[in-house]
């Protein structure tokens, strides 16, 4: 039987619970929105008289509206909005009945998310997927105390903030859950959302959080250990190693201080042995931004960084001295190799040319790219089944990481990566041996970007497992150098014209920052007058990080 998602319920209002509600009302998913009932209306008047009789849903009703106000927008149309419906959980849970798919998004607590859960199980009709978005809480734990008939069809699906835009899902099966259940809901959400799929073990903050985590923290280690700034530790962790401009440290205010330190502290509490468990406490003066208060964006911009207006009246971002406990105006370090990196575009070739230098600025961005590896490595068996490419894409489809750690290491040189790590005394898994390779295509290559990886090898299992490409995947090349010519019709230095099957052709952009030239708009027009005579349609897309800057 094909599983067909026609109505949903999404319980918990909050940010994420409202966006994964417009998410699948914007698949043309009928939703209801619920939380907990008001006891009064709204004590404002103009949103009392907005809401009327219906006030007991009022935190649906205003997380229904602040969907417009959101950046980046969770909506492509506010008419996509009458397909959510707001409720509560005291008068509404009777709707549960008539969806076909049922998703906890409740505070990450286990005793409310238990509590909701046993609420869940005297509506919902048999048979339909019941899942939690927990960002790493037990799913076992969380369904102990409900029938087998509940939990074989319980398993979390953990969506990405903001869940438009984030490819990640995490698909966390328990012991008891319908695998053929979780493969009928995963195919309708990669055939209808569009998300990366990835299957995660049951275990303390799944894999993206797990890993995004820990690079994190390993940032603050490595920060006091080599007396940097904030300020240098972003720019050392962010686009200059293909990873978002946000970085380390911007990503905490992003998310929210105190919200990363829960995050991290869960590993301490959950995951007692885990090897780098004392890593995964922040330091002092992060307990104390949080005490005061001063948690990032949501606390007006206050955080590790903080957001001024000059007698300019110009924007400022300063940056949190930890030692003198103040804001100051920012100032980076440079290090010796920062202008020639500048010119290398190929980030693998830029981290290979980094971390060949010596100084503070290459040692860190070295030692935490190596920790981060190796972490990966000692975890792969509990956290992703000894599948790299799990990982990988994690990290990719959940933090936006342009290499996750194992493809970053074959990409450098796996036994000459693996050489220096041994040699500077870091602990790897008995079966990191000389000569392995995670994946057949070497990462970085044409056939890699091409094909990408055929086979993973599996960690502590020992041998390969073929990997099957999605159907749906298409190939547009990134640079000229990357074209695949079996499939590209005609093209220069900026664009290339590609056959992607059915009569339908892509115009795909590979000029710096894909920005429009004299050579995009010559192969437009050729491309135009080819599509006329022998194809059916033309679609324009690159794989590019802007679509055109």
């Amino acid at each position: 039987m094909t599983l067909k998602i026609n109505r949903a319920a999404v319980l918990g209002a909050g940010v994420m619970g409202a966006q994964i509600a417009a998410h699948l009302a914007a698949a043309g998913v009928r939703t209801h929105l619920l939380d907990l009932p008001a006891e009064a209306p709204h004590k404002d008047p103009k949103i009392a008289a907005a809401i009327g009789k219906n006030f007991r849903s009022t935190a649906a009703f205003l997380a229904i509206e602040n969907l417009k106000k959101l950046k980046p927008a969770p909506l492509a149309s506010e008419s996509i909005l009458a397909n959510i419906i707001p409720g509560n959980f005291d008068d509404d849970m009777s709707v549960l009945a008539e969806c076909d798919w049922i998703i906890e998004v409740v505070a990450e607590k286990l005793e409310i998310k238990k509590s909701i859960l046993k609420r869940i199980s005297e509506y919902a009709r048999p048979h339909i997927p019941v899942t939690t978005n927990t960002s790493g809480l037990s799913l076992e734990k969380m369904a102990e105390d409900l029938d087998e008939a509940f939990q074989s069809r319980f398993f979390g699906t953990h969506f990405f903030n903001p869940p438009r835009y984030m490819k990640l899902l995490e698909i966390i099966p328990h012991t008891h859950t319908d695998k053929a259940l979780i493969k009928e809901l995963t195919d309708w959400i990669e055939r209808n959302l569009g998300k990366g799929i990835v299957y995660a073990k049951d275990t303390i903050n799944f894999i993206a959080n797990r890993v995004g985590t820990f690079s994190i923290t390993a940032a603050f280690k490595h920060m006091e250990d080599l007396g940097l700034n904030v300020e240098t530790v972003d720019a050392l962790s962010g686009k200059t190693v293909g990873r978002p401009s946000s970085a380390s440290f911007r990503t905490m205010d992003v998310v929210g201080i105190d919200v990363f330190a829960a995050v991290a502290r869960n590993v301490g509490k959950y995951a007692p042995n885990d090897p780098y468990v004392s890593v995964f406490t922040p330091p002092k003066w992060v307990d104390e931004l949080i005490a005061r208060g001063s948690l990032g964006q949501k606390t007006k911009s206050v955080g590790i960084y903080k957001k001024e207006t000059d007698a300019k009246g110009n924007s400022v971002i300063l940056a949190y001295r930890p030692k003198e406990d103040k804001y100051v105006e920012q100032q980076p370090e440079s290090f010796p190799w920062q202008d020639e990196a500048k010119k290398v575009q190929d980030t693998i070739e830029r981290i290979r040319l980094i971390i060949s230098h010596n100084d503070k600025g290459a040692q860190f961005i070295w030692l935490t790219l190596r920790d981060t590896m190796a972490y990966s490595a000692i975890l792969l068996e509990e956290i992703a089944g000894n599948s790299p490419l799990s990982v990988d894409n994690a990290i990719k489809w959940g933090f936006n990481w342009e290499w996750g750690p194992f493809e970053l290491w074959q990409a450098l040189g796996y036994d000459t990566i693996r050489e220096r790590m041994i040699q500077e005394g870091v602990k790897l898994p008995d079966w990191v041996k000389p000569g392995v390779k995670f994946y057949k295509n070497t990462p970085n290559s044409l056939e890699w970007h091409i094909n990408g990886p055929v086979a993973q090898f599996m960690g502590a299992k020992g041998k390969d497992q073929p990997i099957v490409q999605s159907e749906s995947k298409i190939y547009l090349p990134k640079s000229r150098a990357a074209i695949d010519k079996r499939t590209t019709i005609l093209g220069n230095n900026s664009a290339s014209l590609v056959d992607l099957g059915d009569g339908v052709a892509a115009l795909t952009f590979h000029s710096k920052m894909n920005s429009i030239n004299d050579e995009i708009i010559e192969a437009f027009q050729q491309s135009m007058e080819k599509v006329k005579t022998d194809f059916a349609g033309l679609v324009i897309a690159n794989d590019g990080e802007v679509f055109s800057a």
